[in-house]
């Protein structure tokens, strides 16, 4: 399905990401690095496999999902770790 304007890749082994061209995961984690504070080795993901922000913006920590359900419980640790 062409999609003008818009790029749809793989987002992990469950999702999709549907983005303008330019923009997908990486253009983000850079932006964010870009804009704030906050250095890339500072950055922590929560991705299933098809996600590598760290390779694409340098050292960071990914906290690898399988599913919905995993990414859930991981941010509601990390929150709880910060509580």
């Amino acid at each position: 399905m062409d999609l003008p304007g818009l790029s749809v890749q793989p987002g992990g082994t469950a999702t999709m990401e549907v983005t303008q061209k330019v923009v997908d995961v990486h253009y983000m984690a850079r932006k964010l690095h870009e804009i704030s504070t906050i250095l890339p080795e500072q950055m922590l993901f929560v991705a299933s496999d098809g996600v590598m922000c760290p390779l694409a913006i340098g050292p960071g920590h990914t906290v690898r999902v399988k599913n919905l359900d995993e990414t859930i419980t991981a941010i509601a640790a990390m929150f709880a770790c910060l509580s």
